[in-house]
């Protein structure tokens, strides 16, 4: 059993030794899924590997299992995670071949060293693909696939959290507002700030990464993965980041959402329209066009953010910029609270 190859590693503060994970090779490994921080890969037909990129530690993917296992206890349906592998881009071996990382503890924090390259999280998910990868075989469906991503993100956000077992979901929101638009408009970022920390008021789960591509269906039911920003704040926060996803993405790049996603840009606003007519539980355009509105002023910020970051400005780079700009001021304006 594959079970007895991939238990986390363990820190033993007496004898400062961490044991060495197991490695697996992911060559002729089918990718399944891409987000932002890693990719996705079916290793058998049991189990499958998020991979991290190298800017995250294995100390980042013992966190996300941490909270995979919270969630599961608390009653978020969640992929079982096996533990923390060493994951090496390129084997002789082919994917099903486990051979131990010959690594050390220096060696493990120098990623850079060659000894590892990425890390991932190992989950069993039997015979179950994405959602994503069920929308872009059936595109004619993706209102059957909204409105279970919609009820999925109602059993999230009915729980609260007790305590401070999970970090606050306004403390990424404000690295959008503060790397987007404070980049150009203090005043306006200010304003932006005041209505963003309303969220914090609230101790409401949050998945943090909540798209298709991190939801399977395992005998028609949806498993979540990806933990590593489970939080808590109003949904409103997991609303802007769907935006972002499924919208604003697309505004400025159709391609870039498509291959985000694996289907496209049409499609991936027409999910977003239905999931949040099915989470509303409502047709009314004016509601439904009032909650896009409030979840803009996020996403339009996250989306400047990201130009920002790009190796240098074009021009038409600084005229989206502005576009942006000026769309969230129309919208900071009329809006007294992005609550709903």
């Amino acid at each position: 059993m594959h079970i007895n190859f991939v238990w986390p590693g363990t820190f033993d503060a007496d004898k400062a030794h961490r044991r060495r994970y197991r490695e697996v090779s992911i060559d002729g490994c089918k990718l399944i899924g891409r987000g932002a921080k890693g990719a996705v890969y079916r290793y058998d037909d049991e189990l499958v590997i998020k991979v991290n990129d190298q800017k995250n530690t294995f100390h980042d993917v013992e966190r996300e299992i941490a909270l995979s296992r919270k969630a599961f206890i608390m009653g978020i349906p969640t992929a079982i995670p096996f533990g923390i592998v060493s994951v090496k881009a390129s084997s002789p071996e082919g994917p099903s071949v486990l051979t131990l990382a010959k690594t050390t503890a220096a060696q493990i924090e120098d990623l850079g060293s060659g000894a590892v390259d990425r890390y991932g999280a190992m989950y069993e998910l039997v015979e179950s693909e994405t959602i994503s990868r069920y929308i872009a075989g059936s595109p004619g469906q993706v209102d059957t696939y909204a409105r279970i991503m919609a009820e999925l993100a109602h059993t999230i956000h009915v729980i609260e959290a007790s305590g401070n077992d999970f970090p606050e979901a306004v403390e990424r929101l404000r690295t959008y507002i503060e790397g987007g638009v404070g980049r150009v408009d203090r005043a306006l970022a200010k304003k932006c700030m005041g209505l963003v920390n309303e969220i914090s008021v609230r101790k409401t789960l949050l998945h943090g990464d909540f798209h298709t591509g991190n939801v399977f269906l395992q005998d028609g039911e949806p498993l979540l993965i990806d933990m590593d920003r489970f939080s808590t704040g109003h949904p409103i926060a997991e609303i802007s980041d769907l935006y972002y996803f499924y919208v604003v993405l697309g505004e400025d790049d159709p391609k870039m959402a498509e291959r985000f996603k694996g289907f496209s840009y049409e499609t991936s606003r027409q999910f977003f329209h239905r999931f949040l007519a099915h989470y509303l539980e409502t047709e009314d355009e004016a509601r439904l066009r009032a909650v896009r509105e409030k979840a803009s002023i996020v996403s339009y910020s996250r989306m400047i953010r990201k130009i920002y970051r790009r190796h240098g400005l074009t021009d038409g780079d600084r005229e989206k910029i502005e576009h942006y700009r000026l769309k969230i001021a129309a919208l900071v304006d009329r809006l007294d609270t992005i609550l709903f």
